[in-house]
């Protein structure tokens, strides 16, 4: 082969090699979501691939992760050095990993003055503070618990709303009558579930009472007492036996509650829009309030809910935090509507698109402006404060409130006594952390 002809095969061979280079790849956002359903997983699959039309070059890759076993997840993938860059979280969650180290919370506070810090409610972005300064996660999404009651009957009576404790303990009084069977209220009773803590708590709140001070240690003091008082004598009234959100949402159903404690989860029910679980008052929707926050005697309105967030680890790449920003701007409405009654808008921006649902066509109008008023007065114990949430959360698994308030009503003790009960399992708590 001569010289010319060596030249010749030497370009080709440069061109082959050339040809066979592999286009440079994308950056990938890893996502952790705890929204596994399905359906929930095609919408964010949808919202992965819009962001990425809008970003060339970045592509998010949509993980999902039951949040029971997020913790096992997150140890082995920091383990391997493979931590996914944005990851759902819980309240509890959200202050544990950021206890731990594993949350930006610079990168997460940039994120939410970038969207507009005051646009957000108060209530989730107080939840989510970082020690220090600034916030730990970006707020998502959450639902605020709150009374639902029967208008009409109250109408009847001409009883006021229930947002006090007076109100509340009146209705309850008035309205009455086991004969019926016709209940005041159904309140949280049984000894072994969440629901119990969940309603005692948001009383509790209302009186300005609280489980720790200001750095996260045990003060249960004499505000929490006395709604240990209010909520013996409010169980006067209360459906009997071990009641939870199960026989809550029934009772109201079946026309037998005049109040409730429960979340926007059961707004589809009340509206008859749930096959197995339609109500047997006809036009119950419209005969229902509700009221989301609460005053106790010297206390502040306060109502009781749950906000998820979206942590950004540390070491995430910076095309994460964009990632975050889309799902609270362009993809906010999709985001929200894989849930339409559970999903409330933490932006109040997302208010009016939220607000003109199908789902809220039954009930009187002014219903979603009153759902989204409790992000307001949102309030939590332990949580935005340091330390505090970690017991907090060691308290909701151990269930030691429902407990207190199994031995306040079924053991029949002075509530002096089942608070110093508490007291002193709250403290062995905090002796362990």
């Amino acid at each position: 082969m001569d010289r010319t002809c060596s030249a010749f095969a030497f370009i080709g061979a440069l061109v082959l090699l050339g040809g066979c280079r592999p286009a440079p790849q994308a950056t990938q956002v890893v996502f952790w979501t705890a929204e596994v359903e399905q359906d929930r997983m095609e919408v964010q699959q949808v919202l992965a691939r819009r962001f990425s039309e809008t970003r060339p070059g970045v592509e998010v890759r949509v993980v999902p992760v039951d949040e029971n076993v997020l913790p096992e997840k997150l140890a082995s993938a920091r383990a391997a050095a493979r931590l996914p860059d944005v990851v759902e979280l819980g309240l509890t969650q959200v202050s544990q990993y950021a206890a731990e180290g594993l949350l930006d919370a610079a990168a997460a506070t940039a994120v939410i003055r970038e969207l507009g810090e005051d646009g957000f409610y108060r209530g989730p972005l107080e939840l989510v503070r970082a020690q220090g300064s600034g916030y730990a996660a970006v707020p998502l999404d959450g639902w605020v618990q709150g009374i639902w009651y029967r208008k009409d009957w109250f109408a009847g009576k001409g009883l006021p709303p229930p947002d006090t404790w007076d109100r509340i303990l009146g209705a309850a009084r008035a309205l009455h009558d086991p004969s019926v069977p016709r209940f005041g209220i159904v309140l949280g009773t049984h000894p072994q579930q969440i629901y119990t803590q969940q309603v005692f708590e948001h009383l509790a709140l209302a009186a300005g009472a609280r489980l720790l001070d200001d750095v996260g240690r045990p003060a249960l003091g004499p505000r929490l007492l006395e709604a240990l008082r209010f909520y013996r004598e409010l169980a006067a009234f209360a459906a009997p036996g071990h009641t939870y959100w199960r026989e809550a949402r029934q009772y109201y159903l079946t026309g037998r509650a005049a109040m409730i404690f429960y979340s926007p989860y059961i707004l589809d029910d009340i509206a008859g829009l749930v096959a197995e679980h339609r109500p047997a008052v006809p036009d119950l929707a419209r005969r229902t309030g509700f009221v989301a926050a609460i005053r106790g005697p010297a206390g502040r309105p306060a109502a009781y809910g749950e906000v998820y967030a979206l942590g950004l680890l540390a070491g995430a790449r910076p095309e994460a935090k964009e990632w975050v920003a889309f799902l609270l701007g362009p993809g906010y409405p999709d985001w929200l509507a894989m849930a339409p009654g559970g999903k409330m808008p933490v932006r109040r921006r997302a208010l009016a698109r939220w607000r003109d649902q199908a789902l809220f066509g039954p009930y009187d109008p002014g219903l979603p402006d009153a759902l989204a008023e409790g992000f307001t007065r949102l309030a939590r114990w332990g949580f935005g404060k340091p330390g505090g949430a970690r017991l907090i959360g060691d308290v909701y698994a151990s269930k030691r409130v429902p407990e207190m308030i199994g031995r306040l009503l079924d053991d029949r003790e002075p509530p002096e006594q089942a608070l110093g009960w508490l007291r002193a399992k709250v403290a062995d708590l905090a002796a362990r952390r």
